[in-house]
């Protein structure tokens, strides 16, 4: 079959290669991006490779017409931004930003130098400023018709919003001299001069034009996340910055290593390689760890007890006024406020102690041999050890209790550890940090955000009285995520529990105070068999330091990290694992091979990061496998063909092949919703699943329960759309195929379709997650389009 398959393909690449040339050629002229597309290995060379083969690259430019555009834009824009209180209230914003006074800094090293490394902690305004510098000085220059600035983000939103800020401080909308461009939309004009994208998006653009020939600047943000998709376009462009020399790169990240850039970049590139670090943050931000936690507790506890007895024994004893901890590892005295009174009563009592009090405890299981410790589950925690020479500012029962935390981390039962821990972290601000700005607390997934949440019911049920709770998670609706942007009802305290999704794209208004779990769920792949896993780890230092920044955003703010600090400063990793050694690399292969690179393995091993030998076999292989490669490594008709499509190799290979069995309709459909990133049924929130116990007459979901009874919902909603059904493919179909009636819902008035409050509503009920869902068809329509058109 496959055979057959292979001689269709053959016989029709002709046509279709010649296709593709008319289309690429038709948008190169246009300034258009496609999301496809891509030469043959015969047909195109790699950026630096088989130069003499090339014409010479233009110089960045625009055609008359954009130009008298552009110039009548800006003109009426400086007229209209003159005297406007509200443009004038951002330009005085952007000016207390830290990158603000890095300006000419910034812009006299980027005259100097080809590839310039800019570093800066979280909140000093290099995402929007830095762009801003170099489109404004091209401006007052007089070379803005020169000057067309690419800036790629790692994600969609952030992509998207960086466009709309920018947009909104220099007075204009969104598709002017500031536009976007993402997976399915893209917001430009004949005169953007500065488009932010994705790194997908600029990879695909690199396969059309591989020497970016109408662009003078590329900045490539959040490098330190090092994602796949950024070392690809690391080793990409640094071998186009020795193809073109006039071509300006400039690298951001809020916690990268500056130097191994600089290193990697210098001596691959005909120009010089600069870096440069923004310092200081919007704000203040004190930082705390375990210990000062635990010595706090303590000394809260002793200090309630001082004042019960001043007070003859009387009940009402009133802790939430106590005072501020000794801590060492930050020099600020505005931290956290625990005892104003008796602090020297309760110093003394505490130094005296080799226990905790139970009230004061944050360890829940507690072994016997706690001072002989066995850390060999936990790689971060070899060769740690809790000495009490090193935590003398602390009082002994402190140490004790850290020498229990370490066992306790490391057992079978460290998910409930994890868990205590970080509801005894948030009890603890709650009742004695006055200010009531919003906590967020950094957790590693969606399970472990139910524990704190139980934990806090369970243990502290008329604290949570006094809290609104948030769930942060990819799995939660979008629509019911905005709601932690809104301002919470006065004397309530706003509690985020959230993933790593609110390390670096998302920014509260109101967060003063961050609670990290230093865990997060990390993705990671078996070159052996070939298998990918993910579970939680220890942190980086890097996302530490990213997320402390979170609370120093709007205002003075606080981090407490819930590990001790010896263990952070000396045995956490500098930064998190590259991606490209933890995930699996079929697609990156392929993209190597229709980029013209001949031999795979030597591209990856240029990367900053190169991954395992072994993964890179294995991903040949597979590709092999799907008869993508032949056995020299060559690009075959089929894997031709697999290249121009977007998305997972394996997935493009069961659409063109769903196209020549006439199945293609429900092929698009599942292939779609492959590379959907959110479920096509959204859960319940909350308040429906409140209402439906009401209406069934069961009692209503106390605390986290409500999420369990959700699920329970969202299954049953999944057996009635498709009754008797076990495959998830004929689900999917299932779903979307409910999803096309009701958006065909005929109107009852006559004829047309029925009014969208009505749609909305019966989609609400239904629970199908309209975003997805329309995502989908989106998906469908460009598959469809991108089959048609080759």
């Amino acid at each position: 079959f496959t055979d057959t398959a292979e001689e269709l393909l053959a016989e029709a690449l002709p046509t279709l290669q010649q296709q593709q040339q008319q289309l690429q050629q038709a948008a190169e002229a246009k300034g258009i991006l496609l999301t496809p597309g891509a030469r043959t290995s015969t047909e195109s060379s790699a950026i630096v490779a088989n130069q003499g083969r090339r014409r010479r690259p233009r110089r960045p430019g625009m055609g008359l017409t954009a130009y008298r555009d552009l110039k009548q834009h800006l003109k009426e824009l400086e007229l209209s931004n003159e005297g406007d209180l509200a443009f004038e209230a951002l330009q005085a914003q952007r000016l207390q930003l830290p990158a603000a006074a890095a300006r000419e800094d910034c812009l006299a090293l980027l005259q100097q130098h080809q590839v310039l490394v800019v570093t800066g902690e979280t909140g000093c305004g290099k995402s929007t400023q830095v762009p801003q510098f170099i489109l404004e000085d091209a401006i007052a220059a007089g070379n803005i018709a020169h000057t067309n600035i690419v800036a790629s983000q790692p994600r969609r939103l952030i992509t998207t919003s960086l466009s709309s800020r920018v947009a909104a401080e220099r007075g204009e909308e969104v598709g002017d001299v500031v536009g976007y461009s993402i997976h399915a939309a893209r917001k430009t004009s004949n005169i953007t001069r500065l488009t932010f994208c994705t790194t997908g998006i600029l990879i695909r653009r690199l396969m059309i034009d591989p020497q970016l020939a109408n662009v003078s600047h590329v900045i490539i943000d959040e490098v330190h996340e090092r994602g796949l998709e950024v070392d690809f376009l690391l080793t990409a462009m640094r071998q186009l910055a020795a193809a073109r020399p006039d071509l300006k790169f400039i690298l951001m990240s809020a916690t990268v290593n500056a130097q191994g850039l600089v290193d990697y970049f210098q001596g691959a590139v005909k120009g010089s390689v600069g870096s440069y670090h923004i310092s200081g943050y919007t704000y203040d931000v004190d930082e705390f760890y375990l210990e000062d936690l635990i010595e706090a507790r303590l000394r809260t506890t002793l200090a309630a007890e001082a004042v019960a007895k001043a007070a003859k024994g009387s009940p009402f004893v009133n802790t939430t006024t106590s005072g501020s901890s000794n801590s060492s590892s930050s020099s600020s005295s505005d931290g956290l406020d625990v005892i104003r009174s008796n602090a020297q009563a309760a110093a003394a009592a505490a130094a005296q102690l080799e226990d905790l009090p139970l009230d004061a405890r944050v360890v829940v299981n507690r072994r016997r041999g706690a001072n002989s410790l066995n850390y060999h589950q936990e790689k971060e925690l070899i060769g740690y050890q809790v000495e009490a020479a090193e935590l003398s500012s602390y009082s002994p029962a402190t140490v004790t209790e850290l020498r229990y935390w370490a066992q306790a981390v490391t057992s079978r039962f460290s998910r409930d550890q994890h868990a205590a821990t970080v509801t005894a972290a948030i009890q603890f601000i709650v009742e004695h940090e006055p200010d009531p700005g919003a906590v967020l607390v950094f957790l590693p997934s969606l399970a472990s955000i139910m524990d704190v949440y139980q934990g806090l019911l369970d243990n502290h049920p008329l604290l949570v009285d006094r809290l609104k709770v948030f769930a942060l998670h990819s799995i939660i609706p979008m629509s019911e995520q905005q709601e932690v942007f809104q301002p919470v009802e006065p004397g309530l305290r706003k509690v985020i529990l959230a993933t790593n999704i609110a390390e670096s794209s998302i920014t509260f208004d109101d967060v003063v105070v961050i609670i990290d779990s230093c865990r997060v769920n990390v993705a990671g792949f078996d070159p052996v068999n070939n298998m990918p896993r993910l579970g939680p780890k220890w942190a980086s230092k890097a996302s530490l330091l990213q997320r402390r920044g979170r609370a120093g955003r709007v205002r003075r703010g606080m981090a407490l990290h819930l590990i001790p600090k010896k263990m952070a400063d000396e045995h956490l990793e500098l930064y998190d694992p590259p991606e490209i050694q933890q995930v699996p690399l079929a697609d990156t292969c392929l993209l190597v091979k229709s980029l013209g690179f001949s031999d795979i393995g030597a591209f990856l091993a240029d990367t900053p990061s190169p991954p395992d030998s072994r993964a890179v076999l294995a991903a040949v292989s597979e590709l092999q496998k799907l008869s993508a490669l032949d056995g020299d490594q060559q690009l075959t008709p089929l894997g031709r063909l697999l290249a121009l499509l977007p998305g997972d190799v394996k997935v493009t290979r069961l659409v063109i092949f769903g196209a020549l069995l006439g199945v293609l309709d429900p092929v698009l459909t599942l292939a779609a919703a492959e590379s959907s990133t959110q479920d096509l049924l959204r859960m319940p929130n909350e308040a429906m699943v409140q209402r439906l116990a009401e209406a069934d007459g069961s009692s209503p979901p106390v605390g986290a329960s409500w999420i369990e009874q959700a699920r329970e919902i969202l299954d049953e909603r999944r057996q009635k759309i498709a009754p008797g059904v076990s495959s998830d493919h004929e689900i999917t179909l299932a779903i979307y195929k409910e999803y096309q009636s009701i958006m065909n819902t005929p109107n009852r008035y006559g004829s047309g379709r029925a009014p969208d409050y009505i749609i909305q509503r019966k989609l609400w009920e239904s629970l199908l997650n309209e975003r997805a869902l329309s995502s989908v068809y989106k998906e469908r329509l460009q598959y469809t389009q991108l089959l048609y058109r080759w």
